[in-house]
């Protein structure tokens, strides 16, 4: 199969997944007028309100079925849990069936996954006139990229053999009847590529490795230039090794594995017993303080019995674990305590713009607050919480606004990796789920989306399917009941009465 013949399939695919979403939205197009504030639940439900950027509507339809939001700046519409498509002004996303299939389209880009099975994209770099880069992947059997440039096209029929471009860090891999022939290749300063026959047989040519070989057992070298030597013999027994070249205080290790190591130099000591349940390492640290007087610092790091206990102090964090019981983790930037692993967990993270601290009882219990730093000056943003209690209920504030849905069915709370799931499924499996927003305005609605309300700019709206609706504001109230065979309403202009949609009492205003 040729390239071009794979590049065509893989179009002809995502024509056909466009032309099914095509056709559901022609089905349903019907429903998706928003901006129709009309209540014929579970039918049509409709609501329109006025935002600060402009009109802003939404559309539910066959309860969790069909939605339909449109705001200035985001459209979604989604016949559930089949498809959903939201477009924002930087990109339009699609999902069919989440998380089996997805597409993204941007101004430059489009790319389309299939579980983490398939992934195709098409990338322009320099506008319109310039011939789009295709990249398409079939795990892990195919792989293939066309360009305009020769260097951007490549082909691999794993495990027969082939090139694969931008792979797992490295520039380029390639092989020929894997595992026995493989090598991957980095340009990061300088060149290099790593050459392996079999994982037992390998070298570097070029870069900063060049030099390095294996032939294992019998011996390998492993070279980085100015940073470290190794040597083995007898893999993987017998070890000879120069360790911190690119420190002022170098080291020599000699090891026979797993009996003992013993690594030295000037200032550091490391003794491995019976790797690797006994480690005894040390480090003493020259520095001058702020008065100019010399100072030493000893860092340390002790394993006995390992995983049972460990004790760390280093430079960048200070550790102490006794599995499974309880550990201890301090640095500038993270703090985690955790007792009975992996059960419960208390953290802080510290960045420039936040400080957020979390607890979870993994998996029942995640509670998380953000709170945002402010400079002097700056208006002050109030904090960020949530609380999700698995599987019951979960309750977010976030940038003003304050969601809560029963139940909560994912004990994961990632939005790159759940939001889209809780989008497309979420209306099968919530019994409540309310929505306050920074301006004030309140929705929600229950049971799978048949009970259905909303409240904002003073204006109220319920809707119970087939039985009753709501229609409230601060001049007139009306009520309907059975699809509207009967209406009554009062308030401004006097009292209203319809019976079969014949008006038996007209207010003399209209209702507003």
């Amino acid at each position: 199969m040729s390239v071009r013949t794979c590049a065509n399939l893989a179009t002809n695919l995502a024509t056909t997944w466009s032309a099914l979403a095509n056709a559901a939205l022609a089905v349903f197009s019907l429903y998706g007028c928003a901006g129709s504030d009309t209540d014929a639940n579970p039918f049509y439900v409709g609501r329109t309100h006025e935002t600060g950027h402009g009109e802003a509507a939404r559309v539910i339809a066959f309860g969790p079925f069909w939605d339909d939001e449109r705001a200035p700046d985001y459209h979604e519409t989604a016949l559930h849990p089949l498809w959903r498509r939201v477009e924002t002004p930087g990109e339009v996303r699609t999902q069919v069936l989440a998380p089996l299939f997805a597409t993204r389209t941007t101004a430059d880009e489009s790319s389309s996954r299939f579980l983490a099975l398939g992934f195709s994209r098409t990338h322009t770099t320099d506008g319109a006139s310039s011939k789009p880069d295709y990249d398409f992947m079939l795990f892990p059997l195919l792989w293939f990229g066309t360009g305009s440039e020769s260097r951007e096209r490549y082909f691999a029929l794993f495990p027969l053999g082939g090139v694969i471009k931008s792979f797992a860090g490295f520039a380029e891999v390639g092989f020929a009847l894997f595992p026995l022939y493989y090598w991957a290749k980095k340009a990061v300063n300088e060149s290099e590529t790593l050459h392996s026959v079999t994982p037992l047989i390998g070298w570097a040519d070029g870069g900063p490795r060049d030099g390095s070989w294996r032939l294992l057992p019998i011996a390998g070298r492993w070279h980085y230039e100015g940073k470290y030597d190794k040597w083995t013999f007898l893999w993987p027994f017998v070890h000879w090794q120069k360790n911190r070249l690119d420190t002022s205080d170098p080291s020599t290790n000699v090891a026979v594995w797993p009996l003992f190591g013993l690594e030295q130099s000037r200032r550091t000591f490391l003794l491995t017993l019976l790797w690797p349940f006994f480690r005894y390492r040390t480090e003493s640290v020259e520095s001058w303080d702020e008065q100019g007087a010399l100072q030493e610092t000893l860092y340390w790091h002790h394993d006995f019995l390992w995983p049972l206990w460990r004790n760390e102090h280093v430079r960048d964090y200070d550790y102490v674990r006794l599995f499974p019981f309880y550990s201890r983790y301090r640095s500038p930037e993270f703090d985690s305590d955790a007792w009975l692993i992996p059960l419960f967990w208390k953290r802080q993270t510290r960045e420039v713009e936040f400080t957020k601290d979390t607890f979870d009882a993994v998996p029942l219990v995640h509670w998380e607050r953000k709170r945002w730093n402010t400079a002097a000056g700056e208006t002050p943003r109030a904090d960020d919480d949530t609380f999700k209690l698995w599987p019951l209920f979960a309750a977010k504030h976030e940038g003003g606004t304050t969601d809560f849905r029963i139940p909560a069915l994912l004990p994961l709370d990632i939005e790159r990796f759940t939001d889209d799931f809780d989008a497309s499924w979420g209306p099968f499996y919530e019994l409540w789920h309310t929505r306050r927003d920074a301006d004030g305005r309140t929705r929600g609605n229950a049971l799978l989306r048949l009970v259905d309300w909303e409240h904002g700019d003073g204006r109220t709206r319920f809707s119970i399917p087939l039985l009753y609706s709501l229609d409230a504001t601060p001049r007139r109230t009306t009520h309907s009941l059975l699809l509207g065979i009967v209406r009554f309403g009062f308030g401004e202009g006097g009292t209203e009465l319809k019976l079969l949609g014949m008006p038996l009492v007209t207010p003399q205003v209209a209702a507003r």
